[in-house]
Order: C-alpha cells, then sequence, then structure tokens
C-alpha cells in the first residue's frame, strides 16, 4: 500500500468527521487536525531510493 492510499484513507476519514460535528463537535475537530497533519506528513516524507 502505497502513500497514495494512505492519503485517500485519512481524507476518508476527515469527511467522515465532518459528518459527526454537530454530535461530537470537539473530538470530531481534533480528530480533522489530528488527520491533516498526517495527510501533510504523507506529503512532505522524504522519499527512500
Amino acid at each position: 500500500m502505497g502513500p497514495g492510499h494512505r492519503v485517500g484513507i485519512a481524507a476518508l476519514l476527515v469527511i467522515a468527521n465532518f459528518l459527526t460535528i454537530p454530535y461530537y463537535p470537539v473530538w470530531s475537530l481534533t480528530l480533522i487536525a489530528l488527520y491533516a497533519f498526517v495527510i501533510r506528513a504523507l506529503c512532505v516524507a522524504p522519499r527512500e531510493p
């Protein structure tokens, strides 16, 4: 599973957490921020040769 798949999964989790904002606002926003950090980390990670 490459980094593209991992970014896609994290993006789907961000979208899923937008649906739970009315029920769990603090927890949902915390997870959205965490998944955004994961996406950023996957996109800027150095590539191994």
